[in-house]
């Protein structure tokens, strides 16, 4: 046994954990499990004349 301490585990805080989930992702070519998959970028929405925002479609 070494008297010098060694790292075995390196534990990053973030707010942004997706962000450093897919750096980890890709720095170590892991795979996602199935239903952990990134979501696909949200579609943008339209504006209603009265301002509010509308998701279903126009028209």
């Amino acid at each position: 046994m070494s008297a010098v301490p060694t790292i075995r585990q390196v534990v990053l805080d973030t707010t942004g954990a997706r962000g450093l989930a897919e750096l980890n992702r890709e720095m170590f070519g892991l795979a996602c499990r199935p239903g952990d998959e990134p979501r696909p970028p949200a579609s943008p929405t339209r504006s209603a004349p009265t301002g509010s925002c509308c998701a279903g479609p126009v028209g």
